[in-house]
C-alpha cells in the first residue's frame, strides 16, 4: 500500500489526473459527489486552523467522514484503536511521534503537513498554473521557506515535470542522495540553490489558500483509493 508521502511514485499522467480531478472538486465548489461512506481518521499535532477546515472540506467532497484521532493517543495505539473501522489515516505532525504510521500496511496515511509542509502544497501551488493553460516547460519557480518536507517535494516533482525550480537559502538543504537519484532517473525539471530570488513566475513560498488545498485534498484522496 502507497502512502501519499512523496511525489516520486507519480509519473506525469498520475499528476496530471490529480489535477484534473481538482478541477472538478473546484468546479463543482467542493460539493460531495458521494454520500460520506468511508471514514478518514486524521492525527493531528499541528493544530492549523485553515489546515484542519481545508481537509475537512477535500474530505467532505471526495465521501470521506473526517474524525479526529486524539493526539495523546501513542502512536503505537493509533492502529488498534481506530484499524477496524477507518478506511484511511490523515496525519498532520511535525513532532515525528507517528512516523511508524509510515511502516504500516493496513491503512493508507496521507500526509497532511510532516516537517512543516509535503507534497499536498506543491500540487496545489501547480494546479493553478496548469489548469490556466499556461506551459510548464520552463516555469520558473521560486521557494524561499523553511520546510524540509516541502523542499523535498518540490526536488521530486522535477523528476517527471520540466521546470526550473530554484530554492532561495543561505545553504543547501536538499538531500544531495534525492538530488543524485534524480538525476540517475533522467530529471526533466532543474533544481538549484540560489542567495537571493532570480526573475520567477511563481513564488511558491505562501502555502496555497484554503479551496485549492481542499481541492487537491479531495482529488488525492479520489485518487489514491482502491
Amino acid at each position: 500500500m502507497a502512502h501519499v508521502d512523496s511525489l516520486l511514485p507519480l509519473d506525469r499522467r498520475d499528476l496530471e489526473f490529480i489535477w484534473l480531478l481538482t478541477a472538478g472538486f473546484d468546479d463543482a465548489n467542493l460539493r460531495p459527489s458521494r454520500p460520506a461512506l468511508r471514514r478518514l481518521f486524521l492525527v493531528d499535532t499541528v493544530g492549523d486552523p485553515l489546515q484542519r477546515l481545508a481537509l475537512r472540506l477535500g474530505a467532505t467532497a471526495a465521501g470521506f467522514e473526517l474524525l479526529d484521532v486524539p493526539a495523546s493517543l501513542d502512536a503505537d495505539a493509533v492502529l488498534g484503536t481506530i484499524g477496524p473501522v477507518a478506511d484511511a489515516i490523515a496525519l498532520a505532525d511535525d513532532s515525528g511521534r507517528f512516523s511508524a504510521l509510515y511502516e504500516q500496511d493496513e491503512l493508507r496515511v496521507l500526509t497532511v503537513q510532516r516537517a512543516g509542509g509535503g507534497p499536498l502544497e506543491v500540487l496545489a501551488h501547480l494546479y493553478r498554473w496548469y489548469m490556466a493553460g499556461r506551459p510548464l516547460q520552463g516555469l520558473r519557480v521560486v521557494w524561499q521557506g523553511t520546510s524540509p518536507a516541502t523542499l523535498a517535494a518540490w526536488c521530486e516533482v522535477t523528476r517527471e515535470v520540466p521546470l526550473q525550480v530554484t530554492h532561495v537559502g543561505a545553504r543547501d538543504e536538499a538531500p544531495p542522495e534525492l538530488l543524485e537519484d534524480l538525476r540517475q532517473a533522467g530529471q526533466r525539471g532543474e533544481f538549484r540553490r540560489l542567495r537571493t530570488a532570480p526573475e520567477h513566475d511563481v513564488d511558491a513560498t505562501a502555502r496555497p489558500d484554503v479551496r485549492t488545498l481542499a481541492c487537491t485534498i479531495a482529488a488525492v484522496l479520489e485518487f489514491t483509493q482502491p
